[in-house]
């Protein structure tokens, strides 16, 4: 039976993730033996990996870490045959927590699913090869259509889709450290209320709560510890005027589902293999078109000389030959309507946007696609 009522969906147990590799050819693939077309094995993706970024090698590493810990509450909204049809939480529908410092996000600000709610905590992404390029990530969900709408299945837990488009608000922080570019929560326990203190970024030296584990030199993070130079000292939803550290916003297109996520490359008069295509002047600027303006074909791209749909580098994740991407989720297969918790994968395949900036792009390897994993547990409160 389908009631109205919330969900939450958390990363706190990584189990039960699938992933895929394909042959230059375009098949799924273990081993060159697999690619009977006389094509490569090109890779995996690793389970709660991020992957991001076009072909070329970059100073970059693959996979990203992902902040663990992550809890979402999405709201039953109405019943389709029996099913769920998700609808955004606010702040004010999430179950209480710890209390966060005064200038921060509230706890529901926190977990919710509407616009202007965070998603996720800081993320970090580091570049050992060149320290001063690396940067943290800000995920607050943007004010787009569908935001925090969706649609699962009682019987067996599957969800459907979940639209979450992002404004991933980047700072180029350099390195604080070796590998922490993102202000961290230290000598805590995650949910254990102000148990940890600040580490670098306007709380530097103040209490705070991890909502990570230390999963290694660039975490834990808190969003009670906002990155050096965050706008007013503090974090704030959109895309705010540069500031310091702060370079701006990429807009993200992120939807996750349980089940299977493809993207497939296309080619175009600059570029043989592209899966994010965004509008280029290769003639006269050499540069994206700014805002960002999306393309599956040349004949999109009619403003000006920004002529030719590309990406930043053939291919994906630094793998210039590759030709799909896949994710594949894993559903709990139980009826969800027990509340009991119950294992998944939720899976994203999406596109990143160019960010402008002569550092982040190249080592990004952006505009580009992006890929994740988010194994965890999934549970429906009355």
């Amino acid at each position: 039976m389908c009631t109205a009522g919330r969900c939450s969906a958390g990363d706190a147990t990584h189990t039960g993730c699938v992933t895929n590799a394909n042959c230059s050819v375009g098949q799924t693939c273990t081993t060159d033996a697999d690619c009977t077309g006389g094509g490569v094995c090109l890779g995996h993706l690793d389970c709660t990996g991020l992957y991001f970024g076009a072909g070329r090698p970059a100073g970059i590493g693959l996979p990203g870490t992902i902040p663990d810990l992550g809890l979402s509450y999405s709201m039953v909204a109405s019943c389709t045959a029996g099913n769920p049809d998700l609808t955004a939480t606010t702040a004010a529908d999430v179950p209480g927590g710890c209390p966060t410092p005064t200038g921060t996000a509230t706890y529901g600000q926190r977990h919710c699913t509407s616009p202007g709610c965070l998603f996720g905590a800081p993320l970090a992404i580091p570049n050992p090869s060149n320290t001063a390029t690396g940067t943290c990530v800000v995920n607050f969900i943007a004010n787009r259509p569908g935001a925090g709408t969706g649609s699962a299945v009682c019987s067996t837990g599957s969800v459907n889709s979940l639209t979450l488009p992002l404004d991933s608000q980047i700072y180029l922080t350099g390195s604080l450290e070796p590998v922490r570019v993102c202000s961290s929560c230290v000598g805590g326990t995650p949910g254990m209320c102000g148990s940890g203190t600040c580490m670098g970024g306007p709380r530097n030296g103040m209490a705070c709560t991890p909502e990570t584990n230390a999963l290694n030199g660039s975490y834990p993070t808190s969003h009670d510890c906002p990155p050096p130079n965050a706008p007013n000292g503090q974090l704030v939803s959109g895309c705010p005027a540069a500031n310091g550290s702060f370079i701006g916003c990429l807009p993200v297109d992120f939807g996750l589902s349980t089940e299977t996520q493809t993207k497939t490359a296309f080619s175009s008069s600059g570029q043989a293999r592209v899966f994010c295509g965004y509008c280029f002047d290769p003639d006269i600027t050499i540069s994206f078109e700014n805002p960002p303006h999306t393309c599956t074909a040349d004949t999109d791209c009619t403003n000006g000389s920004f002529t030719s749909c590309q990406q930043q580098s053939n291919g994906a994740f630094r793998n210039t030959f590759a030709t799909t991407v896949t994710e594949t989720g894993t559903p709990p297969n139980a009826c969800i309507a027990d509340g009991a918790d119950h294992n998944a994968t939720l899976v994203s395949v999406f596109c990143i946007p160019p960010s402008y900036d002569p550092i982040v792009d190249p080592s990004g390897e952006l505009p580009g696609p992006g890929a994740v994993s988010l194994p965890g547990t999934s549970k429906f409160l009355p």
